[in-house]
């Protein structure tokens, strides 16, 4: 992925770390995906974003935070917007208890990088894979692009209360 690459993560988890119920509208924030030391600091198997998971270090304490797991992440950069990630997990060194701190200044979200499980869900919703990924400029370059350089623009982001892939074989599979 390029430096900086933007994106939105979205999702309808919690706001804070105070424990409480999730929200019943839907909410976003758009982020930079940076190469980081942060990243493999948190996670050492993590090697970089073009791997499985996509690694975002908390800035300015936005994030996502409980509850949004799955939630789509998002380029913004293409209409309708293409998911990239799903939010999976953070890590902060920070602790409150022996529970997670959203929006830690020294953590940071992983999310599943799509491209790398896009031949389970072509098979599994009986797709074509040129109708359901994206390789446009700002993915050029990057080892995302090398694997998909023939393919077409389409794999959207879905965002609604199901976000993330579930949702997208449910609707696939059902309709």
């Amino acid at each position: 992925m390029n430096q900086n690459f933007p994106v939105d993560a979205a999702g309808w988890g919690q706001k804070s770390n105070i424990s409480g119920s999730t929200l019943n509208v839907l909410l976003s924030v758009p982020l930079k995906i940076p190469s980081s030391k942060v990243c493999s600091s948190l996670k050492p198997t993590w090697e970089s974003n073009d791997g499985n998971l996509i690694c975002v270090p908390i800035s300015n304490g936005k994030v996502t935070c409980f509850g949004d797991s799955d939630g789509s992440l998002a380029y913004p950069g293409t209409s309708p917007m293409s998911v990239v990630g799903l939010t999976s997990f953070g890590i902060s060194d920070s602790k409150l208890g022996e529970k997670y701190v959203c929006g830690s200044s020294n953590g940071a979200t992983y999310y599943k990088h799509v491209i790398n499980y896009i031949d389970w869900i072509v098979s599994s919703a009986k797709l074509n894979v040129d109708d359901l990924v994206y390789n446009g400029p700002a993915f050029n370059g990057s080892a995302v692009s090398h694997a998909i350089r023939s393919a077409k623009p389409l794999f959207t982001g879905i965002y609604n209360p199901l976000s993330g892939l579930i949702t997208i074989l449910w609707l696939l599979l059902v309709f």
